[in-house]
């Protein structure tokens, strides 16, 4: 003769409630965790408006007196003389362009030749025909 062997569970129903004991006491904390990797640097924000101007200061103390006409300026020398020297054209500005634009030498009437009736177009006095000679 053989044997069967047979397990039956226990039916558990919708109905079945399942009870639970007490809730204890919280446990004690746990130890702290180790820093974390720092995080990316966030963008820059927009630059602010400046701010107001600061009072004015106080006037600085007043400097010594300085030398109010040419009697009163010190060290000066007695005298002035020239001395002899030269200058090239280009070191003044614009002279080569204005001794450009002049009339060639003797390409003009002397003024002892100019009377007011010899200069065309106009109803020259003797003083304006001078002057304009002079000019050329």
């Amino acid at each position: 003769m053989s044997e069967i062997k047979v397990t039956i569970a226990p039916k558990v129903t919708t109905s079945t409630v399942l009870k639970t004991g007490a809730t204890g006491l919280p446990g004690a904390a746990g130890a702290t965790g180790s820093q974390g990797v720092k995080g990316d640097t966030g963008l820059t924000g927009a630059t602010g408006s400046q701010g107001i101007q600061g009072a004015t200061g106080p006037q600085g103390p007043a400097g010594a007196n300085g030398a109010s006409t040419w009697d009163a300026v010190t060290g000066k020398p007695s005298t002035f003389t020239p001395s002899a020297h030269i200058h090239a054209i280009a070191d003044t500005t614009g002279l080569q362009t204005a001794l450009d634009g002049k009339q060639a030498s003797g390409s003009y009437a002397p003024a002892s030749d100019i009377s007011p009736t010899a200069i065309t177009g106009t109803a020259a006095t003797k003083a304006q025909a001078i002057a304009f000679a002079i000019a050329l």
